[in-house]
């Protein structure tokens, strides 16, 4: 009887064995053949954690999709930006505006060269515009953005492109799309900030297009975006106006001029302006910062059926170009222009 229990749990190990083994060959072939996929098909990694940004993009890399280019692939330069290589030193005469932002100023659903930054850069001599816009960042990143990288550029004007439609929520998050993220509390005036924390599920995710391939669904659900304990159900219009208030001083504490540039959704210039916009608005407006608000700019050509934006919200190639006027006349009407 021994004997036959003994050889009984042998053969049952033996089975978890080969199991074990047969589940670790499928996963490693399916990890193989989702990045064999990917680079043929121009859709690698493009981003991954960071430490003080919580996302961010790989540097040197190509990429074709929706999400980030029209037609062209798009491409990062060796600092892990969509833009051209910018040394930090600038060039004798020439003046330097950073830009910080969302998926607005990273330019999703056009190509390079239709963004607003390139059509600023184009249209005005002896200036260089450095894009440091990043997909689904809130303004807390944004500053972070700043003082890590930005201010490294040496700019003579920081341009905020704050956009109204859900900046006060994403300052709330302490998670997104899983993703850790930076977070501040806001004591009294001052600022706190709480940096990203280390998640074994988004090295994982980072590591293995198996595992982002099991997540991706998840993205945008309440599992995979979290409220920081603070902010759960609080009022964020007096932090969003704190942090584009400490922009605006990191700016001036280098030497640097800032514009906050207020964008709208879509759906603004023809139900009204929501309220969480109008609250980003008035808080903004109370900081005291230079600010361009482009409702009236979007407003009335659509209004009138000039379609400025593509079919998921964000500005098509002629909003970029309307955006790059008017950021163009303010900065000029300011005298910050060359």
């Amino acid at each position: 009887m021994e004997t036959a229990i003994t050889s009984g749990a042998h053969r049952l190990r033996t089975r978890i064995g080969v199991l074990a083994l047969a589940s670790i060959a499928a996963l490693a072939l399916a990890e193989l053949a989702l990045r064999v996929v990917a680079r043929a098909t121009g859709r690698g990694r493009g981003l991954t954690e960071h430490a003080e940004f919580g996302w961010a993009y790989l540097p040197n890399i190509e990429k074709s999709g929706e999400w980030w280019s029209a037609s062209v692939p798009a491409r990062t330069n060796s600092r892990g930006w969509r833009d051209a290589e910018t040394p930090l030193e600038r060039a004798p005469g020439v003046r330097r505006i950073v830009v910080l932002g969302d998926s607005f100023t990273f330019g999703m659903t056009v190509d390079y060269g239709e963004r607003f930054t390139e059509i600023l850069e184009r249209d005005v001599p002896a200036l260089d515009v450095v894009n440091l816009g990043l997909n689904a960042a809130g303004t807390d990143q944004e500053l972070r953005i700043l003082e890590v990288e930005g201010l490294r550029y040496r700019p003579d004007v920081v341009v905020l492109v704050a956009f109204l439609g859900n900046d006060l929520e994403d300052i709330s998050y302490d998670r997104k799309n899983f993703f850790s993220k930076p977070w501040y509390r806001l004591e009294g005036e001052g600022l706190e900030l709480v940096p990203p924390r280390q998640d074994w599920l988004v090295h994982a995710r980072c590591a293995s297009y198996v595992v982002e391939a099991v997540l991706r669904p998840f993205d945008g659900r309440s599992l995979a975006t979290t409220v920081a304990p603070p902010w759960k159900g609080r009022e964020t219009a007096p932090l969003f106006a704190a942090l584009v208030g400490r922009i605006a001083e990191r700016a001036r504490e280098s030497g640097a001029q800032c514009l906050a540039a207020l964008v709208y959704a879509k759906t603004s210039a023809t139900a009204g302006v929501p309220e969480p916009e109008v609250r980003a608005r008035a808080a903004a407006r109370a900081t005291g910062v230079a600010l361009l608000d482009t409702f009236d700019v979007f407003a009335e050509p659509t209004r009138r059926g000039v379609e400025l934006y593509s079919a998921d919200g964000h500005w098509n190639p002629a909003g970029h170009a309307v955006f790059a006027r008017a950021l163009e006349a303010e900065i000029a009407r300011r005298g910050w222009l060359p």
